[in-house]
């Protein structure tokens, strides 16, 4: 208890560095454990949905398009079904017509459409694509549907997701080392004043090493709280908070014995 309230003593008389190294320390040990909840989430932000193969399904309003799609939505072949909006609708319905025959484009303007972007598994084969897209027009009356065409980018999508999977990888490490850098600031900071405390009293009462045990005990105290405040999070990685523990210290000791050999 002596070298937590000296390390204590420290942080409320300095409290911009004092507060600054606790909260670091907190922030420290979220970001470590939070290792695979980041990267999860950037994987998720980056693979994104527009790089797997669709089509365009628009019908008729007075079709039951809610059985058509609860009957595409059991098909293993289908990743996603989105419903399109007005803007976006009209959109496709000019760009679809302007390849048709002339002949079938009066009739079909004048139908009010729902719309749904089709969205295919990743490992989804064209032959496959290509037996959902019959099996809808099986589903629909055909005066009453449009369809887009697939738009199959097969053989570029997964060299775009990785290489887009890979570039997310560097964010996390450069937020740790971001991170580790102002902690390492403040720890330094909050070094020296407890150096100078740790002098005094070592100077007036029989203790040896009081700068380095305050240390091992104020920081490793303050190390362990947050581990357990932040364990009951999922999905946290523990492995990374055990091997910052031990590296904290080994680089406290470590730095300790430099001095005493130089000395």
């Amino acid at each position: 208890m002596f070298y937590l309230s000296l390390f204590t003593r420290a942080v409320r008389e300095h409290p911009l560095k004092g507060f600054g190294f606790v909260f670091l320390c907190g922030l420290f040990i979220l970001v470590l454990l939070a290792q695979n909840i980041v990267n999860d989430f950037l994987e998720s932000k980056f693979a994104k949905k527009d790089y797997f193969s669709y089509f365009y399904v628009l019908m008729s309003s007075s079709e039951n398009h809610e059985d058509v799609v609860r009957k595409l939505r059991d098909l293993a072949e289908i990743k996603q079904i989105e419903t399109l909006n007005q803007a976006v609708i009209a959109k496709e319905v000019k760009k679809i017509l302007s390849e048709l025959d002339v002949n079938t484009l009066s009739p079909m303007l004048n139908l009010e459409y729902v719309g749904f972007k089709i969205i295919f598994g990743l490992k989804t084969s064209i032959r496959s694509q290509q037996l959902v897209r019959e099996y809808v027009e099986r589903l629909v009356d055909k005066k009453n549907l449009i369809l887009g065409d697939i738009k199959d980018n097969i053989s570029e999508k997964k060299d775009q997701e990785d290489f887009l999977i890979q570039k997310s990888h560097f964010i996390y490490p450069s937020i740790l080392l971001m991170v580790i850098g102002l902690w390492l600031v403040f720890f330094i900071s909050l070094k020296k004043t407890l150096s100078r405390i740790a002098y005094l009293v070592e100077q007036y009462q029989r203790r040896r090493q009081v700068l380095l045990k305050t240390l091992l005990i104020g920081v490793g105290s303050w190390l362990v709280f947050f581990i357990l405040i932040f364990s009951f999070i999922p999905q946290v990685n523990h492995l990374n908070a055990v091997g910052v523990i031990i590296l904290v210290l080994f680089m406290i000791v470590g730095g300790f014995k430099k001095n005493m050999w130089e000395s």
